[in-house]
């Protein structure tokens, strides 16, 4: 996905899993560099109106830090959108 930041857009590739979102960027083919550990449970997770800059965006709230990311597709933001919740149900689903 891109992610809109004060020095511009950026492309960063989110793994989800049951727990956390890690944000990395890649370096190669195959090969990605760290960015940040989000745990799911305090983010929140908003479609943006779509408009001629932002067609595919929705906003990830983590407490007062907003991160911006766009898709290229409707399909792509849908399931993004639809994936955090679903990763959450799973994880409270979980015995250890």
């Amino acid at each position: 996905v891109l992610h809109h930041t004060p020095k511009g857009p950026k492309y960063v590739f989110l793994f989800l899993f049951t727990d956390v979102l890690l944000v990395a960027k890649q370096i190669r083919s195959r090969q990605y560099k760290y960015n940040r550990t989000l745990p799911l449970e305090p983010l929140k997770f908003e479609l943006v109106a779509a408009n001629d800059d932002n067609k595919f965006a929705f906003r990830i709230l983590n407490g007062a830090e907003e991160l911006l990311m766009y898709t290229t597709t409707e399909g792509e933001r849908r399931a993004w959108l639809d994936a955090f919740p679903n990763a959450r149900k799973l994880h409270k689903g979980m015995h250890f």
